[in-house]
């Protein structure tokens, strides 16, 4: 008997799993955004079953929320062209929330923190560039 943590099993495939691996004694637990068809296997399976509901959404709209806040706080050391395509991705994330296609969520998401990661990267090696060059300045004074 295993304790197992399974997302996406309210329907389909993943409900069928769990069916299977509470058949078979194990302790199951599932996150998933619906959780409706999952009451009938806790009647069923009471203590070895427990459901979350959980939401791809709440991960994209921190993704946003920090990508826009180092925008900010990076201000005029990002480069236009990076900050454009980070805000054009984070305008999309947005509209994508406004849908149920988790997967194209989830891409999105995931290309959105790519390039914020990307920014920082190039501001942190630009500003440890100048550091150099101001302490080379220095030493030759």
């Amino acid at each position: 008997m295993a304790n197992i943590i399974i997302t996406g099993a309210n329907e389909g495939i993943g409900y069928y799993m769990v069916e299977k691996l509470l058949l078979d004694g194990n302790k199951v637990s599932v996150l998933d955004i619906e959780t409706a068809n999952l009451d009938n296997l806790k009647k069923r399976f009471d203590s070895n079953l427990i459901y979350y509901k959980a939401d791809l959404r709440n991960e994209a709209e921190q993704t946003i929320f920090a990508t826009e806040k180092a925008i900010k706080d990076l201000g005029d050391k990002v480069d236009a062209a990076d900050k454009e395509k980070a805000e054009k991705e984070i305008s999309e994330l947005k509209e994508l929330l406004t849908k149920d296609d988790l997967e194209a969520i989830k891409a999105k998401k995931e290309e959105l923190n790519e390039t914020a990661m990307k920014l920082a990267t190039k501001v942190y090696e630009e500003a440890a560039k100048n550091n150099q060059t101001e302490e080379a300045n220095t030493e030759s004074t």
